[in-house]
């Protein structure tokens, strides 16, 4: 947590950073792949309901954000001193009440499934470009000759 009194602005201004541990995201078991989708889907739909339901913080000089994170949610609050605790407030209570909806699950999960494609078909591009950028920077050197010049490098 932070505050911040610039001295320009009429009111000061602070941010919450918030760790919220969960059993079921931070078991030993739990560290696998599925998981991990399992968890950003279920942020993902977090979102989506608290976007509309907090929407008018962002008028009152607010800001939110909730995130998946190895241990559980990562949540943050910031803006103006004097609204903060409102905020946090009805942050809390819209996570509390958060229900989550199967329409809104399947939009987010094709969503997700076509960014993981596109991200698929994005590897061979890298790869190729890493090759050729290996290849223009680094110089060649033979294994047999690194293994030459470290043996005189370290001297007899």
């Amino acid at each position: 947590m932070w505050h911040l009194d610039s001295g320009r602005f009429g009111r000061p201004r602070a941010s919450i950073l918030t760790l919220v541990r969960t059993p079921l995201v931070s078991q030993a078991g739990a560290a696998s792949a599925r998981a991990a989708v399992l968890s950003q889907l279920g942020t993902d739909l977090l979102v989506d309901a608290l976007t509309t339901t907090l929407a008018p913080c962002a008028l009152a000089g607010l800001s939110w954000s909730v995130s998946s994170h190895q241990g559980g949610l990562l949540v943050q609050a910031s803006g103006y001193s004097q609204r903060l605790p409102q905020l946090s407030l009805d942050l809390a209570r819209a996570l509390a009440a958060f229900q989550p909806k199967a329409e809104r699950f399947e939009v987010l999960r094709e969503i997700l499934m076509r960014s993981l494609r596109n991200r698929q078909q994005e590897r061979p591009l890298w790869h190729a470009q890493y090759a050729i950028t290996h290849h223009l920077t680094v110089p060649a050197t033979h294994h047999e000759a690194a293994l030459v010049s470290r043996a005189i490098d370290r001297g007899p």
